[in-house]
């Protein structure tokens, strides 16, 4: 709610987000809804993007026994993340 507020008060849309609107069980599809999110809030911009449970996603890059699904996430997620600071 905090987050909301702090959109609409700034001007800004807000995107909520959870993991399991992230994830998929088709292979590469994953990634795909990642770049969606950002290529969403890049059109819509200003935008605040607030991703519930972002510490289950995004915990260690080096977990022991994570899937290879759950890493490219990562991977996808940091490399539009980082892009939102240098445009």
């Amino acid at each position: 709610m905090i987050a909301k507020a702090i959109a609409n008060e700034a001007g800004a849309s807000f995107i909520n987000v959870s993991m399991f609107t992230i994830t998929s069980k088709w292979f590469g599809e994953d990634e795909k809804n990642v770049r969606a999110l950002f290529t969403l809030a890049a059109k819509v911009s200003a935008t605040i993007i607030f991703v519930d449970e972002v510490d289950s996603m995004l915990g260690q890059r080096t977990r022991v026994g994570e899937h290879e699904a759950m890493s490219k996430i990562k991977n996808e997620f940091m490399t539009h993340w980082d892009g939102l600071m240098s445009n």
